[in-house]
């Protein structure tokens, strides 16, 4: 598996280019990612709860510090979870799992 497409590096770039944006991708860890995305996209994906499970898979532990979740005591109409993304994909992650028991809508 070398998901070519899963790479900063291009057939456009210059050769040494290339083999700098790979030495990189190496060094920070890209074939354990990989090899955590063929675990995920082949068990985890088809799951109800595939977000809360990726978390597990990447070993992330998200709490609810407020009380239970989801929330009992919350009169009838919409629940708003926000994410701006201030930490990279993660919190939006996080939001995800927390609401895969509730009705998401999303707006780019």
């Amino acid at each position: 598996m070398d998901y070519a497409e899963f790479s900063y590096a291009n057939p456009d770039h210059h050769p040494l280019k290339r083999m700098v944006i790979r030495s990189i991708e190496r060094l920070s860890g890209r074939r354990k990612l990989l090899d955590l995305y063929e675990i995920w996209k082949q068990s985890i994906v088809t799951t109800d709860y595939m977000w809360s499970e990726l978390l597990r898979l990447i070993n992330i532990r998200v709490s609810v510090d407020s009380g239970e979740w989801p929330p009992k005591d919350v009169p009838n109409g919409p629940l708003v979870l926000i994410a701006n993304h201030p930490y990279g994909i993660g919190d939006g992650l996080a939001i995800l799992s927390l609401a895969e028991q509730l009705a998401v809508l999303q707006r780019s």
